[in-house]
């Protein structure tokens, strides 16, 4: 950490290799950045920096970030408090920069299309820069009022622990960003092509099952190719109302710790952020990954939950979907985005195979998708 004055200071802790600061990040230019976007003088009167990695999750993180808490001095003299997100890798951590670079661009592109939209409870980017020749890359976005649910405890695999009201107020959101995307569909296709299209997942598999090379550096035995091969056919084999799921922006990480809540004119709101793994897909694929969230919830209530996402998406969308079918489809989706996982680890371990990460998450999903499939199946 460069020892200058207004630089970012990063508490210690035994994750600090996992993140790097830029050295022209300091408070002079984040309050220039954000009198640009506001068109008025603004200075930042304070600044602390969280280091959001390893050490806070218990696991060695790889895509590292740090979190400003701003309070902010406007023209007219009023105050604000911000909390911004800065992306970035560390400087020396290959792993990092090269595994990552692609999802970080593509942060930093579904950030800046939802900041152009105007629509309330997404981040404002007041600042990107990616630079591909020197592998930098840092994105800063307002998630105000705080990071995180207030006052909500998170239990083991992000799972939500709090009322039913509150998680209303969620499953609304998650319907008003996926029917707003819905209408908006023809134009995130041409900024993100074949990023939704399922129909290469399966020729994908296959060839990592034919890559003998790459399998030995997985570790693969043959019975775990041979359940590879079966998924893949599996897949190309699923049902034709499978396909007639909808494709929408979906965050596919909705998560206590990516979500703010505010109160906005009396109303409570959500603030959407974390958009790292961002992607056209089933709209059931980021409900069913909310529903798996609240799985100890009493089935009353989820089924509320339920009801009232199809409710506030047909409010939005202007079109109704069947609950049977929709229900029909959800491990579809949870399937086919676990098979996506498969396909992009091991793009991941062709640009860097030594790194263990991909080879683990490889061999857990193909034992995962069996289990999927198995579900699919009594659907």
């Amino acid at each position: 950490m460069h020892e200058e004055m207004n630089s970012i200071k990063v508490p210690p802790s035994n994750d600090d290799a996992f993140v790097y600061v830029p050295r022209g990040l300091n408070q002079q230019y984040l309050g220039a950045i954000m009198s640009r976007a506001l068109a008025q003088e603004v200075s930042v009167s304070q600044c602390s920096a969280i280091n959001l990695c390893a050490g806070n999750f218990g696991a060695v993180s790889n895509s590292g970030a740090t979190v400003l808490r701003l309070s902010l001095k406007l023209s007219n003299g009023d105050t604000q408090d911000v909390v911004a997100k800065i992306l970035s890798p560390a400087e020396l951590n290959l792993f990092k920069i090269d595994h990552r670079f692609d999802a970080r661009a593509a942060e930093i592109q579904w950030a800046s299309w939802w900041g152009r939209q105007g629509v309330p409870f997404v981040p404002k980017v007041y600042d990107t820069r990616a630079n591909r020749v020197a592998r930098e890359f840092w994105v800063i976005q307002e998630y105000f009022p705080q990071v995180g649910w207030p006052d909500v405890p998170v239990s083991g695999l992000k799972a939500f622990v709090t009322s039913t009201e509150r998680l209303a107020v969620l499953f609304r959101h998650a319907a008003d960003l996926h029917a707003y995307s819905t209408r908006h569909i023809e134009e995130l296709k041409a900024l993100f092509p074949d990023n939704c299209s399922p129909a290469t997942i399966a020729d994908s598999l296959d060839a990592l099952g034919s890559d003998s090379s790459l399998c030995k550096i997985i570790g693969l035995t043959e019975a775990e190719r041979g359940r590879l091969k079966a998924l893949a056919e599996a897949f190309r084999r699923r049902p034709r109302w499978v396909d007639d799921w909808n494709y929408v922006c979906v965050t596919n990480d909705l998560a206590p710790d990516n979500f703010a809540l505010r109160s906005f004119h009396g109303k409570t709101e959500c603030v959407t952020f974390d958009w790292g793994t961002t992607c056209l897909a089933p709209m059931e694929q980021d409900v069913e990954l909310l529903l798996w969230r609240i799985r100890e919830m009493d089935p009353k209530e989820r089924e509320h939950l339920l009801q009232v996402y199809l409710g506030a998406y047909a409010d939005q969308a202007g079109c109704r979907i069947d609950r049977e079918a929709f229900i029909a489809r959800l491990p579809w989706a949870r399937l086919l985005h676990h098979l996506r996982l498969i396909a992009g680890n091991a793009v991941s371990l062709r640009w860097i195979p030594h790194q263990t990460r991909s080879r683990e998450a490889i061999r857990h999903f193909i034992a995962y998708c069996g289990e999927l499939l198995e579900s699919c199946d009594r659907a």
